[in-house]
């Protein structure tokens, strides 16, 4: 009898070890998405050395005092955000009572008070344990927090009410944040996880504080899905929607990491790049880069993300203002590296040789929801946009147009009517030296750009703000204004080298700018050296210049590009680079981790205020 036990026991254990080798089944849509259905099936797509769960260590709640509550003003300017209506952060945010600013170079919080003059005094300053400000969003009485724990390498979200900053809530993940936007008291996110591949429990894991209860968060195995073509993962893209009043959590996750997103009010659009290697014929096949296109529906009101769909176009995204959804459609501005190999045997050891010149191919594509196929269909596309061996430097949307810039040795800009979006057509092509980084629709004959300046061979010559008539109706389709690279002999024999630069370049959170009040502004950085002869004996000198331009743009007046105000930020010990610049009731305020400086726009050449830190 007990033998007769053992051998049953035996074969249990056999067919279930068997049971756990075998290949998953997997059944995948006709978009390629499949539901992860086990702990199992989780296993046999992902990939990860060893790695395990970082301790969590809560923040200290900040001692505080305050004795009023936060009331919002009605002529302000801070962060510049790609679509009405749906907030990005920024280091800077305001409401016309308040200023709070995180300094790059700083751990703390500063909060400035505003007075109904415009005078700025440091009202309080926050410090927590371990945890680093990256960015902030603003509401009417809270104020949420982007950063990381630098102790634990944990991505972390804190909600404080404006009342008392106090912490109401407290989000942490080993991993990263993405992407993240805000909608009314929906804050939506992305968070890159890697999967931790301890065989007890490999579930994606948030921790949640809510006042003084903590609690972990799992992601299931059943809730996790994957594309078929994913080979193994490495991390989980986890989508997510927090209501800032109830802070319910709402979450879909996939298996993968996503490169860029898009959002507008109805839809989330995240891409994922990868690069595609496809037979041809014997030992021959073509590479080039791929992205998928995943669509969201957002529910705002309930801080809900709803996966919907799912498209694929050839290339790559250069950044969130290569896509844009306009009357339905999805459009997107793509650059693909085309380039065929054979696969050759070198005396029995394999190799890979490169056939001609790689092609690049520049485009723009729109694509129109599906919702039985939940697929994106492509409706339309122009390629071909640039001149051999251009790349996309910069693109915008608008409406029915869209902007593109490419660059190689010169800027051809190009304005693509897409009102019909199955016969794009280009109505104009601007030609110029140099190239804009970042586009901007001024009003419905003129884009503003910034971006660098460069000779007829492509060399770099510095940085450059264009406005540019793009109606193809006129004889003088820009005006530039320059800031060039010095290289110089004085007459006493020195010799002088300056190279500029702006956060500007890269990053569209660091302009200031208003069509309706012909504002432009932004940092800059002017970093030189100095050669002195004393004696026979040279010697450099090296220094470091910080200065917030405020120009003010009118295509329809005789001066189009004009220096508004200059404001100095130069310490005279250590670097002092300005990081924002915002705008309230007609006053400019830039601020520096060193100084706030205040000027009256009624009086621009004059300082109204200097703080000092």
């Amino acid at each position: 009898m007990i033998m007769n036990k053992l051998l049953i026991l035996v074969l249990f254990l056999v067919v279930l070890i068997l049971s756990g080798c075998q290949e998953p089944n997997i059944e995948a849509d006709s978009t390629g998405l499949f539901q992860v259905e086990s702990k199992s099936e989780f296993k046999s797509r992902i990939y990860m050395p060893d790695k395990k769960w970082f301790g969590i260590e809560v923040i200290k709640e900040v001692e505080v005092e305050v004795e009023k509550t936060v009331e919002v003003a009605s002529d302000i300017i801070d962060t510049n955000e790609q679509v009405v209506g749906v907030s990005e952060s920024n280091i800077v945010k305001t409401n016309g009572e308040y200023i709070f600013y995180t300094p790059k170079t700083d751990d703390t919080l500063k909060v400035y008070s505003v007075s109904d003059t415009i005078k700025v005094e440091l009202y309080k300053e926050l410090e927590f344990d371990d945890f680093n400000t990256n960015d902030m969003y603003l509401t009417n009485n809270k104020l949420i927090l982007i950063g990381t724990d630098w102790k634990h390498h944990n991505a972390e979200i804190i909600v404080l009410t404006l009342e008392n900053f106090e912490i109401e809530y407290k989000l942490e993940v080993d991993g990263s944040l993405e992407e993240h936007r805000l909608i009314d008291d929906s804050l939506f996110f992305v968070v890159n996880q890697p999967i931790n591949n301890n065989d007890r429990d490999m579930r994606p894991k948030m921790e949640i504080t809510i006042g003084q209860d903590k609690e972990s968060v799992y992601t299931s195995y059943e809730e996790i899905k994957g594309f078929i073509e994913d080979e193994e993962a490495h991390n989980v893209s986890i989508f997510a929607g927090l209501n800032l009043k109830s802070y319910k959590l709402n979450k879909e996750t996939f298996l993968g990491r996503i490169n860029q997103i898009y959002m507008s009010k109805d839809a989330l659009y995240a891409t994922k790049g990868s690069r595609v290697r496809e037979e041809i014929e014997k030992n021959k096949a073509l590479i080039h880069y791929e992205t998928r296109i995943m669509k969201f529906d957002v529910d705002s009101e309930n801080s809900e993300l709803n996966y919907s769909a799912v498209g694929r176009v050839g290339g790559y995204v250069l950044n969130q203002f290569s896509m844009d959804e306009y009357n339905g459609q999805f459009r997107i501005a793509t650059t693909d590296n085309l380039r065929v190999e054979n696969v050759e045997d070198f005396e029995g050891i394999g190799g890979i040789v490169s056939i001609g010149n790689s092609e690049i191919v520049n485009q723009v594509a729109i694509f129109k929801t599906n919702s039985e196929t939940k697929e994106m269909e492509l409706i339309g596309e122009i390629a071909g946009l640039g001149k051999p061996g251009e790349r996309i430097k910069s693109a915008r949307f608008e409406n029915d147009m869209a902007y593109v810039v490419t660059f190689l040795r010169t800027d051809p800009l190009y304005a693509i009517d897409l009102s019909d979006p199955m016969s794009p057509m280009i109505t104009a092509e601007i030609v110029e030296t140099g190239f804009s980084t970042y586009m901007h629709v001024w009003d419905e004959k003129h884009t503003v750009g910034i971006g660098y300046s460069a000779d007829e061979s492509g060399r770099i010559k510095g940085m450059k703000i264009s406005v540019y008539d793009v109606t193809g109706s006129t004889t003088k389709p820009f005006v530039t204004e320059y800031f060039s690279n010095i290289e110089s002999v004085a007459s006493n024999g020195f010799v002088t080298k300056q190279w500029n630069f702006s956060e500007a370049l890269h990053n569209h959170k660091a302009m200031l700018i208003s069509s309706e009040k012909h504002l432009f502004g932004f940092p800059i950085e002017l970093d030189g050296r100095e050669l002195t002869v004393v004696n026979e004996e040279e010697k450099w000198s090296s220094y470091t210049k910080s200065y917030y331009n405020l120009y003010m743009i009118d295509p329809d007046s005789e001066n189009i590009i004009s220096l508004l105000t200059q404001v100095d930020h130069t310490a005279e010990n250590g670097v002092n680079a300005v990081d924002r610049g915002i705008y309230i009731d007609n006053h400019i305020i830039t601020l520096s981790p060193l100084s706030i400086i205040v000027v009256d726009l009624d009086h621009p050449s004059e300082v109204k205020q200097i703080l000092q830190r």
